[in-house]
């Protein structure tokens, strides 16, 4: 537990300082390109929020989806709901940007209204990574989400919207209640956004921050994406809310970092998609308990085998007495017997061989290419390893010396179907049983 709280610690602490000094350089890049008047073609101001609102759409949709597939993870919705919010002020600001570079107006007079969905874009952000953060909290202390909390996300859902239409209604679309978040004293015609407000969006996005780290002490990908993703609010806000004149190219390295980050949370989203689809695979054909293969997916293999006429041989084992120590001990005592057999069968047959458990305690092994002789030595050798070994470390591995019945089937001579060869395995296993158990029987 300590091991692990370390590693977590020196996680923490690496990411802190990597912050940090990317914090510093990013600032000293954007005062190197504050001393530069680049003409960059207003067409960019589309490129890049169109940009966002489709990637922003992305990660909503990606969202949206690993919840539906797992319920547990009601903070991943409540997060997708941020970047839906953020994908509403990006259209409002693609609307007047288009205004801006079709109808020729002036920068000054829309600069206010994109400030102010800049603003409330922020705000949508921080409030859905808080709520996230809390449920995630919960999830970490066992606590799943039920109705109503799924409830309370469908409300957070509705506040999305209802605060997009008063950032809306704050607007010029709206002039008896505009909000002005423009500081007009240095009279300049690219005016700058208010630092007051920067400087409270700047202090809430550290704080988040924080909360990100200490709660979640970055336990896996999409934390660490998030945090970064703040790591980038911060910059873009300290940056670009402060400047003494609004700054084109300085807008373009914001909104780029921006852009950088997102494509990090897509790329941690299709990852975990992957590890999804990659779990779901497994436990379909392994299992659980042993973590080898299991009956469906032998009996596949044999057939394939089969059909494709190789010559191979199939091992039938069963542990010998078995539901005596279930009884005895009882079943998590089993439990451990069958992994401890199975990792000893393991470690006795071939790298290319087929291990798997078709029953309770009974296993079997495909093998390829391989002649009735050399099959009997692996199945003699796998009968010894458990029988030594368990005898051995007695209570260690187990709580009595343990034995297995093996049968042997070869069809290299003869063509058979999967089901003959399964038939005549078991067969060969019921008489090695019946002659005194803890022995190989080769079927003839």
């Amino acid at each position: 537990m300590s091991k692990c709280r370390h590693r977590i610690n020196q996680r923490v602490s690496f990411f802190l300082g990597s912050a940090f000094l990317l914090l510093i350089g990013m600032f000293i890049l954007a005062n190197h390109l504050a001393t530069y008047n680049i003409v960059i073609p207003d067409i960019y101001y589309l490129v890049f929020t169109g940009l966002l609102l489709l990637l922003d759409a992305i990660i909503f949709f990606f969202m949206l989806f690993q919840f539906i597939c797992n319920r547990k993870l009601l903070y991943v919705a409540i997060l997708g709901l941020g970047f839906l919010g953020s994908d509403i002020y990006c259209s409002e600001a693609l609307t007047l940007i288009q205004r801006f570079i079709s109808m020729c107006i002036p920068m000054n007079a829309i600069t206010n209204d994109l400030a102010i969905f800049y603003l409330f874009r922020q705000i949508t952000f921080i409030v859905a990574i808080l709520f996230a953060l809390y449920y995630a909290y919960l999830l970490s202390k066992n606590i799943s989400p039920d109705g109503k909390d799924e409830a309370l996300a469908i409300l957070l859902a509705f506040a999305v919207f209802f605060l997009a239409i008063f950032a809306h209604n704050l607007s010029s679309y709206n002039p008896q209640i505009s909000l002005n978040l423009i500081n007009k004293a240095n009279g300049h015609d690219r005016n700058a956004w208010s630092s007051h407000y920067s400087a409270l969006i700047v202090a809430a996005w550290f704080m988040v921050l924080l909360l990100v780290i200490v709660t979640t002490a970055l336990r896996n990908l999409l934390w660490v994406s998030i945090s970064a993703f703040c790591i980038s609010s911060i910059f873009s806000n300290l940056i670009l809310l402060n400047l003494n004149e609004y700054n084109f190219s300085v807008w373009y390295l914001s909104r780029g970092i921006e852009v950088v980050c997102t494509f990090f949370v897509i790329i941690v989203l299709l990852y975990d998609i992957f590890l999804m689809h990659k779990n779901s695979t497994m436990l379909s054909i392994h299992d659980p308990l042993t973590g080898i293969y299991n009956r469906a997916y032998f009996y596949k293999e044999l057939q394939q085998r089969v059909a494709s006429r190789d010559d191979i041989s199939v091992m039938i084992l069963d542990i010998d007495h078995f539901k005596r120590i279930n009884d005895r001990y009882g079943h998590p005592v089993g439990d451990a017997v069958i992994r401890c057999v199975v990792e000893l069968a393991r470690s006795a047959i071939r790298e290319n061989d087929v291990l798997a458990r078709i029953g309770g305690e009974e296993f079997a092994v495909l093998m390829y290419n391989a002649s009735p002789q050399v099959a009997q030595i692996v199945a003699e050798r796998i009968r010894a390893r458990i029988a030594i070994e368990t005898e051995k470390n007695v209570p260690q591995l187990t709580p009595e010396p343990m034995t297995v019945s093996i049968d042997v089937f070869t069809s290299s001579d003869k063509r058979f179907t999967a089901d003959e060869c399964i038939s005549f395995a078991d067969k060969a296993l019921y008489v090695a049983k019946r002659s005194g158990r803890n022995r190989v029987v080769v079927s003839e």
